[in-house]
């Protein structure tokens, strides 16, 4: 018989819930004073514009920036919040960070619909605020678009328990209207129809209560169709994921053997995500060896109980598992490894890990559990502060290219030059740099040139703009003939 050893305290030990506390309000107040960076300063530049002329071209088109997203829910927020917090960043992270916190709301009642224990849920909704792969979706405000699906999903799931439990129509209608505005929301909810199913399949299995997820399946499709009618594509031709949906199919078996046999992939999921010292490959912080050797344990361990008691697992741990894999189905055909694609998924993880190592605790379930929480914690302090060094750099090239810019007349070109990677600045990316310029100085030039990498554009004409690079914390003027 399973049952869930907590000796009728808390399941957690004081010292555990004081690091979760402490280093919780740090990892918050490094997310608050992060500042803008990268794809934040497009948005607002794209704000900018009245308020009705926005809402019309959101709905109908394409960013001008990627001409390929369309998540006119993400862009709708946006413009409200540029209207009402203008430049003051600290209010777009509490926004983000608030959706954040009322996602693992969602996500503690979901797991207490799927039947776990209320100690399983509260611990797992834990594990999925302080993980560290949500450094990135929490941190970057222009991340906030996988924030706002996982919001529309977990409501999808919330009332489609409700629904499985009562058979009320509105809560099928409201799963459909929910699947909707996640599907507006970010690209990655298009497998959807998957997760609904895998809950409605470890939850009823009533035929006369499937329709609310068949309905999603055609959802899809004519999200798909409009998608290819306004834009043509379904993410940047930068992140590798095709327009063609059959070169995504043909190229899944490739990509989901990579997936599999890569550790990076296999440590981030679990939790292990920094994203500027991890890079291309395996360069662990001072506690990453003894983390990667508590996850690999806890894999083990885990596997080990799944292959030999599947039949008498319990529900609510099988379909954490399933509502993970079907999360991550998307991120397989996508080389970028960012773990904002990780959100949704870490829901299902969560879930399907603490319950594994709550059930019939011993000793070693235990001690792997508050070692991973504590790793957990203490990693998500050390990545949100990196974003916030990161951050305080991005504010010093920006400035100081602001400052450049301002000493010419508008008909003058700019190039900028060798500028910190982004490594070291925070996604300084040319892109972000150049709208953040246009952002700061409202000027209309007639070329801006960014970029750390040589050769530079061959159609550009030495003598009508004027060149910087990055010296010592500043911009100085350079001959073109040195680059």
């Amino acid at each position: 018989m399973h049952h869930i050893v907590h000796s009728g305290r808390s399941v957690l030990p004081r010292w555990l819930w004081g690091l979760v506390i402490v280093c919780g309000a740090v990892a918050g107040y490094f997310v608050l004073r992060s500042g803008f960076c990268a794809d934040d300063f497009f948005l607002l530049w794209e704000s900018r514009h009245p308020f009705w002329e926005s809402v019309r071209r959101y709905l109908v088109a394409p960013d001008v920036f990627s001409q390929a997203y369309y998540r006119p829910v993400q862009r709708l927020v946006h413009l409200v919040e540029f209207k009402a917090f203008g430049d003051l960043a600290i209010l777009y992270h509490a926004v983000s960070l608030l959706i954040h916190l009322f996602n693992a709301f969602l996500a503690y009642r979901v797991f207490g619909r799927l039947g776990a224990p209320r100690a399983v849920a509260g611990v797992a909704a834990i594990v999925f605020v302080i993980h560290p792969a949500h450094t990135e979706p929490v941190t970057f405000i222009s991340a906030i678009s996988g924030l706002l699906a996982a919001t529309c999903l977990l409501i999808a799931l919330n009332v489609l328990l409700h629904y499985l439990e009562t058979g009320d129509p509105r809560s099928g209608w409201a799963v459909i209207l929910a699947s909707s505005l996640a599907l507006l929301s970010k690209e990655d909810t298009m497998s959807l129809p998957i997760t609904l199913g895998i809950v409605w399949w470890f939850q009823s299995r009533r035929r006369d209560r499937l329709w609310p997820v068949l309905t999603t399946i055609p959802l899809v499709v004519a999200w798909l169709a409009w998608r290819v009618a306004i834009g043509g594509m379904l993410d940047p031709a930068g992140s590798g994921f095709s327009a063609n949906p059959l070169t995504v199919l043909r190229n899944l078996p490739f990509h989901l053997s990579r997936f599999v046999v890569s550790v990076r992939s296999l440590v981030r999921l679990i939790g292990f995500d920094h994203y500027y010292t991890l890079r291309d490959t395996l360069q662990p912080t001072p506690h990453g060896v003894l983390y990667i050797a508590v996850v690999v344990l806890i894999v083990a361990l885990a596997g080990y109980w799944v292959w030999r008691n599947w039949r008498g697992c319990p529900v609510y741990i099988k379909t954490g598992f399933g509502m993970a894999i079907s999360g991550l189905l998307l991120y397989l055909p996508l080389p970028e490894t960012a773990t904002r694609f990780l959100y949704f998924p870490i829901v299902g993880l969560s879930v399907a890990t603490v319950g594994l190592l709550l059930l019939n605790a011993s000793r070693l379930k235990r001690v792997l559990l508050y070692a991973w929480i504590s790793v957990l914690v203490v990693s998500t302090v050390e990545q949100t502060s990196t974003w916030y060094t990161a951050g305080q750099r991005v504010e010093v090239v920006l400035e100081e290219a602001v400052d450049v810019r301002t000493q010419h007349p508008p008909e003058v070109g700019t190039v900028f030059v060798d500028y910190p990677r982004r490594e070291y600045a925070a996604f300084v990316f040319p892109i972000g740099l150049e709208y953040a310029i246009r952002w700061k100085t409202d000027f209309d030039w007639p070329y801006l040139y960014v970029s750390h990498d040589l050769p530079l554009d061959p159609n550009i004409a030495p003598d009508s703009v004027v060149w910087y690079r990055w010296s010592d914390e500043h911009f100085v003027p350079t001959d073109p003939q040195n680059w």
